[in-house]
Protein backbone atom coordinates (compact mmCIF):
# COMPACT_ATOMS: atom_id res chain seq x y z
CA UNK A 1 0.00 0.00 0.00
CA UNK A 2 2.90 2.23 0.20
CA UNK A 3 3.05 2.27 -3.70
CA UNK A 4 -0.34 3.62 -3.37
CA UNK A 5 0.24 5.78 -0.94
CA UNK A 6 3.28 7.78 -3.10
CA UNK A 7 1.19 7.60 -6.01
CA UNK A 8 -1.38 9.52 -5.07
CA UNK A 9 0.64 11.87 -3.41
CA UNK A 10 2.46 12.18 -6.86
CA UNK A 11 -1.26 12.92 -8.35
CA UNK A 12 -1.72 15.82 -5.84
CA UNK A 13 1.30 17.38 -6.29
CA UNK A 14 0.35 17.27 -10.34
CA UNK A 15 -2.90 18.76 -9.32
CA UNK A 16 -1.39 21.60 -7.18
CA UNK A 17 1.06 22.01 -10.13
CA UNK A 18 -1.82 23.00 -12.70
CA UNK A 19 -4.49 24.12 -10.48
CA UNK A 20 -2.17 26.40 -8.06
CA UNK A 21 -1.74 26.77 -3.98
CA UNK A 22 -5.76 27.62 -3.92
CA UNK A 23 -6.76 23.98 -5.00
CA UNK A 24 -7.45 21.56 -2.03
CA UNK A 25 -6.01 18.57 -2.31
CA UNK A 26 -8.65 16.08 -4.69
CA UNK A 27 -10.14 13.36 -3.58
CA UNK A 28 -9.21 10.08 -4.89
CA UNK A 29 -11.50 9.99 -7.99
CA UNK A 30 -11.73 6.73 -10.56
CA UNK A 31 -9.76 8.66 -12.68
CA UNK A 32 -7.10 8.76 -10.64
CA UNK A 33 -7.38 4.94 -9.97
CA UNK A 34 -7.24 3.97 -13.12
CA UNK A 35 -3.88 6.20 -13.68
CA UNK A 36 -2.47 4.27 -10.21
CA UNK A 37 -3.37 1.03 -11.83
CA UNK A 38 -1.60 1.71 -15.21
CA UNK A 39 1.57 3.40 -13.58
CA UNK A 40 1.38 0.01 -10.65
CA UNK A 41 0.99 -2.00 -14.40
CA UNK A 42 4.39 -0.74 -15.42
CA UNK A 43 6.68 -0.74 -12.46
CA UNK A 44 4.95 -4.42 -11.57
CA UNK A 45 6.23 -5.66 -15.27
CA UNK A 46 9.23 -4.13 -14.11
CA UNK A 47 9.34 -6.13 -11.30
CA UNK A 48 8.27 -4.05 -8.67
CA UNK A 49 6.81 -6.38 -6.15
CA UNK A 50 4.82 -3.64 -4.02
CA UNK A 51 3.52 -2.53 -7.36
CA UNK A 52 2.40 -6.01 -8.30
CA UNK A 53 0.32 -6.18 -4.71
CA UNK A 54 -1.11 -2.56 -4.80
CA UNK A 55 -2.25 -3.62 -8.47
CA UNK A 56 -3.94 -6.99 -7.27
CA UNK A 57 -5.39 -4.73 -4.32
CA UNK A 58 -7.36 -2.05 -6.88
CA UNK A 59 -8.82 -5.47 -9.12
CA UNK A 60 -9.63 -7.27 -5.70
CA UNK A 61 -11.31 -4.05 -4.81
CA UNK A 62 -12.34 -3.02 -8.43
CA UNK A 63 -10.91 0.87 -7.33
CA UNK A 64 -10.05 2.10 -10.81
CA UNK A 65 -10.30 -1.28 -12.58
CA UNK A 66 -12.82 -3.36 -13.41
CA UNK A 67 -13.14 -5.75 -10.27
CA UNK A 68 -11.65 -9.12 -11.49
CA UNK A 69 -10.65 -11.69 -8.77
CA UNK A 70 -8.35 -14.05 -11.26
CA UNK A 71 -6.20 -11.23 -12.14
CA UNK A 72 -6.08 -10.03 -8.80
CA UNK A 73 -4.82 -13.45 -7.50
CA UNK A 74 -2.43 -13.22 -10.34
CA UNK A 75 -0.65 -10.02 -9.59
CA UNK A 76 -1.22 -11.54 -5.84
CA UNK A 77 0.90 -14.24 -7.33
CA UNK A 78 3.19 -12.17 -8.84
CA UNK A 79 4.20 -10.10 -5.45
CA UNK A 80 4.67 -13.13 -3.39
CA UNK A 81 7.08 -14.84 -6.11
CA UNK A 82 8.80 -11.43 -5.53
CA UNK A 83 9.16 -12.13 -1.31
CA UNK A 84 6.40 -9.77 -0.30
CA UNK A 85 5.46 -11.20 2.82
CA UNK A 86 1.90 -9.64 2.53
CA UNK A 87 1.27 -11.12 -0.74
CA UNK A 88 2.23 -14.30 0.29
CA UNK A 89 -0.54 -14.18 2.94
CA UNK A 90 -3.14 -13.10 0.88
CA UNK A 91 -2.10 -15.75 -1.97
CA UNK A 92 -2.52 -18.33 1.01
CA UNK A 93 -5.75 -16.97 1.55
CA UNK A 94 -6.98 -16.99 -2.23
CA UNK A 95 -5.99 -20.53 -2.44
CA UNK A 96 -7.62 -21.43 1.42
CA UNK A 97 -11.28 -20.33 -0.16
CA UNK A 98 -10.96 -20.88 -4.12
CA UNK A 99 -10.99 -16.62 -4.28
CA UNK A 100 -9.91 -16.02 -8.50
CA UNK A 101 -8.29 -19.29 -8.31
CA UNK A 102 -8.87 -23.32 -7.39
CA UNK A 103 -9.22 -23.88 -3.98
CA UNK A 104 -5.94 -26.09 -2.35
CA UNK A 105 -5.23 -26.38 1.01
CA UNK A 106 -1.74 -27.43 -0.17
CA UNK A 107 -0.73 -24.69 -2.12
CA UNK A 108 -2.79 -22.85 0.37
CA UNK A 109 -0.55 -24.04 3.01
CA UNK A 110 2.68 -24.09 0.92
CA UNK A 111 2.22 -20.47 0.63
CA UNK A 112 1.72 -19.78 4.39
CA UNK A 113 4.42 -21.97 5.23
CA UNK A 114 6.79 -19.48 2.78
CA UNK A 115 5.02 -16.49 4.77
CA UNK A 116 6.24 -18.09 8.18
CA UNK A 117 9.94 -18.27 6.96
CA UNK A 118 9.92 -14.66 6.20
CA UNK A 119 8.61 -13.36 9.34
CA UNK A 120 4.63 -13.58 9.57
CA UNK A 121 3.07 -13.58 12.54
CA UNK A 122 -0.35 -14.97 13.90
CA UNK A 123 -0.44 -17.59 11.03
CA UNK A 124 -0.58 -20.53 13.76
CA UNK A 125 -4.01 -20.77 13.43
CA UNK A 126 -4.18 -20.66 9.48
CA UNK A 127 -1.56 -23.36 9.71
CA UNK A 128 -3.02 -25.49 11.96
CA UNK A 129 -6.26 -25.60 10.07
CA UNK A 130 -5.05 -26.13 7.05
CA UNK A 131 -2.31 -29.09 8.68
CA UNK A 132 -5.56 -31.21 9.83
CA UNK A 133 -7.40 -31.38 6.56
CA UNK A 134 -4.25 -32.81 4.60
CA UNK A 135 -2.69 -35.90 5.11
CA UNK A 136 1.30 -36.24 5.98
CA UNK A 137 2.49 -36.99 2.66
CA UNK A 138 0.71 -33.94 1.29
CA UNK A 139 1.95 -31.57 3.85
CA UNK A 140 5.52 -33.30 4.08
CA UNK A 141 5.43 -32.73 0.01
CA UNK A 142 4.36 -28.81 0.72
CA UNK A 143 6.76 -28.20 3.71
CA UNK A 144 9.73 -29.82 0.95
CA UNK A 145 8.54 -27.47 -1.74
CA UNK A 146 8.45 -24.39 0.74
CA UNK A 147 11.99 -24.81 1.43
CA UNK A 148 13.25 -25.12 -2.45
CA UNK A 149 10.90 -22.26 -3.30
CA UNK A 150 12.59 -20.04 -0.17
CA UNK A 151 16.32 -21.57 -0.62
CA UNK A 152 15.75 -20.77 -4.59
CA UNK A 153 15.04 -17.14 -3.81
CA UNK A 154 11.38 -17.44 -5.18
CA UNK A 155 12.89 -18.97 -8.78
CA UNK A 156 11.72 -22.18 -8.21
CA UNK A 157 7.99 -22.00 -6.34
Amino acid sequence: MMNLFKAFLFLSAMFYLTHGAAAQTPEPTSESYEMLARIYELQANDGDAQAAYDLGFLYNSGLGVEQDLPRAFQWYLTAAKGGLLQAQDKVSMFYSVGVGTIRSDELAYFWILIAQYNGGQNLSSQMIRLEESMTAETRERAQRNARRCVESAYSDC
